[in-house]
């Protein structure tokens, strides 16, 4: 079964799409920052992409 996020972490991967990590990675794209995303919120890449496609976010 797949694994989904709570709305926590929902509202956590949302902050974190839109936010610059620091000023040397403020340019990276949306493909590079789900794999630290990942590692922020303790899930796997897989299910933060699932995530973004199924709900939008960009």
């Amino acid at each position: 079964m797949a694994k989904r996020l709570t709305l926590e972490k929902r509202i956590r991967l949302e902050a974190l799409l839109k936010s610059p990590f620091s000023d040397d990675e403020s340019n990276l794209s949306v493909a590079k920052k789900l794999p630290l995303i990942a590692g922020f919120l303790e899930v796997s890449p897989s299910t933060v992409h699932r995530e973004v496609i199924d709900r939008g976010f960009t």
